[in-house]
């Protein structure tokens, strides 16, 4: 690897330009980037132009740039030796716009491990997202390369991408969200979850891995891409919440709390369906245990919650105002009936977490 550099000898610092690298990262060839930089601003200035010599100019830096690719692979042993004499501002450049990732693409791959069938899967994802073929490569090989690094690291997802890769933080937050969705293999390509945008993934991944994965559990350390196994198990013991008799209890009690609170068809909806949409939630909880149904948390949640509430109209506060208060009665029927102070965190550490992702999917669909 050394020798790629042997015969090159830089005497002054290169300058970068953002909207070539920009178009060399989206997989345009020199014709396509050299019309780009003519329609720069600053270039409008000039009306003689010389487009020989734009040209030129991306010539050389597509020249440079497909030099630095391979070095790119380790972002920080590339910012150490400072190649063409670049700053580190223009070395952070490269990197972020190298390893940037369309929302579109990443979608598209959310719930999928970086197999080498799925590299093969690029033109189909190009013809999808309208993403050059070649941005889509680099941003598969991009996302394979942080998926390996990372899926045997303990500690924070997001701090470990953001550090070896040198990814400012909202840049690192989408590969982690792609991580995780793929290490647990999430169910998100099915027809009926394609109202879900990446931003509601997101949203969705940063709760389950602050409040349902080991490193929620304030023991010293952050363990992000373990899901917190015995919570899961636990919470199978909140089927005896389906008792019918608990189920009649729970409805009296919601209804009486809940009543000039909720819209008129939340509250109606409520009062014929109250047993339908709890078991909904507690079956969730329940099936959080197997691997298939935790797979299936997106799915089952759209289904079961998201899909009635909308055909009867709820609104986005009612689903909040319900959920909040189911969360708060079974909380105080474990602590005051059964004196099971356990269940009752468990149901709140749920509750928290599906209450966000509904209310976010909610929004979304």
């Amino acid at each position: 690897m050394t020798g790629l550099w042997d015969l090159f000898f830089v005497g002054s610092v290169c300058y970068v330009d953002v909207t070539i690298v920009s178009s060399w990262v989206a997989g345009h060839d020199v014709s396509t980037a050299s019309a780009a930089l003519l329609k720069n601003s600053v270039l409008k200035e000039f009306e003689e132009a010389d487009e020989a010599c734009v040209l030129s100019e991306v010539n050389d830096h597509y020249r440079m740039l497909n030099m630095l690719e391979k070095f790119l692979e380790n972002p920080a042993r590339l910012l150490q030796m400072r190649p063409f004499l670049l700053d580190t501002a223009a070395i952070n450049l490269i990197i972020q716009k190298y390893y940037e990732i369309d929302d579109s693409v990443i979608r598209e791959i959310c719930g999928k491990r970086p197999t080498g069938k799925l590299r093969r899967e690029a033109e189909e994802i190009s013809e999808k997202t309208g993403i050059a073929v070649a941005s889509c490569r680099r941003q598969l090989d991009n996302y394979r390369r942080v998926y390996r690094f990372v899926e045997d690291l303990k500690g924070s997802l997001l701090l470990n991408i953001s550090k070896h890769f040198l990814l400012p933080a909202p840049l690192a937050q989408k590969y982690a969200t792609a991580v995780f969705l793929a290490c647990y293999r999430f169910e998100l390509n099915k027809k009926r979850l394609d109202y879900l945008s990446f931003e509601d993934l997101v949203a969705c991944s940063v709760q389950m891995i602050n409040h349902w994965s080991s490193g929620s559990l304030e023991r010293g350390s952050e363990e992000d891409l373990s899901i917190d196994r015995e919570f899961l198990h636990e919470l199978k013991d909140v089927r005896l919440l389906n008792d019918r008799d608990n189920i009649s209890k729970f409805r009296i009690i919601v209804l009486k709390s809940l009543k000039g609170k909720l819209s008129t068809t939340a509250y109606e909806g409520i009062k014929e369906n109250f047993k339908t949409m709890f078991k909904s939630v507690v079956d969730i909880a329940i099936d959080l245990n197997h691997t298939r149904d935790f797979r299936d948390f997106f799915l089952d949640l759209t289904e079961n919650v998201i899909v009635p509430c909308r055909l009867t109209k709820w609104k986005r506060e009612d689903l909040l105002s319900f959920f909040e208060e189911i969360k708060h009665v079974v909380k105080d029927y474990c602590n005051t009936k059964l004196s099971n102070a356990e269940m009752a965190l468990n149901w709140e550490r749920y509750m928290q977490v599906l209450t966000a992702c509904a209310l976010q999917m909610y929004r979304s669909c």
